[in-house]
């Protein structure tokens, strides 16, 4: 049992918001609509709700047809949770939970003993019962949208509609609500659909993505298959990056700056030698500043590497996944450092395998390139070498390199320096 639409089309006088829009649901389902501005998710969710009323297209609930559902028999079948609901009347929670009683009561009724225990239970769910005789316009922006997830659950719906739950929450809030409503999904065999923005909650949160694009349906799947780079560029425009988060084994999504598309010729080379993660908001930083950028040397499959390719950056140095450095590769990283301008050490870790990559900064200043390194940590702490590590970086700052504990203060005297070159 759920939901069946098929070619749904809707507009605003002339202006198209809804293009044949087609999709199926059923219970134990949570499905979040994403999409940019106007691709029409709260229009969909309006639809659904009766509150505006399709140009042509079948919306089945059930296997009954909506416009044969009455306002009182949907609100028994579906529950609306909006982005926000205030009031300046003395209500307590209680009295607003309750207030989802009403499509059971009769014109003139008043509840009864079951209207109460149905109010309660649902105040327990959500975890609202323990302030049921504040003042509703009393309480915090979490606990409000929280006692109206316990108002949509008193209505004892199998559908819930959101329309931007947590839009207006801090983070906290936020992770609080989608936990309730995925809780709702999972226990109480209920179907969720809910416009949302924030494509990280989505992805962590949500069995199933529809994503929305200028009144259609662009991608429709679990999460893994519609949260692409490809996806939300098309659609946002926005490049981005998409991994896998291995604590939560869910997909987490960084946008990157535009200027990582270089539109103009670059500046001076730079050359940066990193590893294991510790480089890749330096590669974003120095292309943003439209730097020539090379790298090297990295195991493939580090997440640096990673980085450095979907920025496009053509001139690296790679090592095959867990292997040592070979001297094939040292000397390729040694000819890219010469046609550096300057070289940079990202604050890096250093072991029997990587030790060339300091061995080649050594180089680099007997052929008089500038050496930045970042040293956010002592070089002790980095170094798994039984000392030899340490002796090269020493050895390094004997002979000129410089040592910067701040992304910023290296990157900044970098700038300064390729300026006066520039003269």
């Amino acid at each position: 049992m759920g939901i069946n639409i098929d070619e749904l089309k809707f507009a605003y006088k002339d202006k198209e918001v809804l293009k044949s829009i087609g999709f199926d649901t059923h219970r134990g389902e949570m499905v979040a609509l994403l999409g940019p501005n106007g691709s029409g998710k709260t229009t969909l969710l309006k639809i659904l709700a009766k509150i505006l009323c399709p140009d042509c297209g079948i919306i089945n609930i059930d296997n009954r047809g909506l416009e044969g559902i009455t306002p009182k028999e949907l609100a028994k079948e579906m529950a609306v949770i909006p982005q926000s609901f205030d009031t300046t009347f003395s209500f307590t929670a209680h009295d607003i939970v309750l207030m989802g009683r009403t499509p059971h009561l009769s014109r003139w009724g008043s509840e009864k003993e079951r209207d109460f225990e149905v109010v309660r239970g649902a105040m327990e769910k959500t975890n609202t019962w323990q302030f049921k005789d504040k003042l509703f316009y009393n309480l915090s922006g979490g606990e409000k949208q929280r006692v109206i997830i316990a108002r949509a659950l008193a209505q004892e719906p199998h559908i819930l509609l959101l329309d931007e739950p947590t839009s207006s929450l801090d983070i906290n809030h936020q992770i609080e609500i989608l936990a309730t409503v995925r809780s709702l999904v999972d226990n109480e065999n209920m179907m969720v659909i809910a416009a949302f923005h924030d494509l990280n909650m989505a992805a962590k949160y949500f069995d199933r993505i529809l994503l929305l694009h200028n009144g259609e349906v662009y991608a429709d799947g679990p999460p893994e298959r519609v949260i692409t780079e490809e996806n939300i560029k098309e659609v946002f425009g926005v490049d981005v990056v998409v991994k896998n988060n291995p604590i939560t084994d869910s997909l987490y999504v960084v946008p990157m700056a535009k200027a990582c598309v270089r539109k103009s010729k670059p500046r001076e080379r730079v050359h940066l030698i990193c590893g294991g993660g510790s480089g890749s908001s330096l590669l974003n930083k120095l292309d943003q500043d439209k730097y020539d950028i090379s790298v090297g040397v990295l195991n493939m499959l580090d997440s640096d590497q990673e980085t450095a390719e979907y920025m496009k950056i053509d001139k690296m140095v790679l090592e095959a996944p867990f292997s040592p450095i070979s001297y094939e590769n040292h000397m390729k990283n040694i000819a890219l450092i010469k046609d550096s301008s300057i070289l940079i050490l990202s604050d890096f870790s250093i072991g029997s395998g990587n030790l060339m990559n300091l061995e080649a900064a050594l180089i680099a200043l007997r052929h008089k390139i500038p050496v930045l390194m970042l040293d956010k940590r002592r070089i002790e702490e980095k170094d798994f070498t039984d000392g030899r590590a340490t002796k090269i970086h020493n050895e390094l700052l004997d002979n000129g390199a410089l040592t910067f504990t701040s992304k910023r203060e290296l990157l900044y005297y970098c700038k300064m320096l390729l300026s006066e070159r520039l003269r």
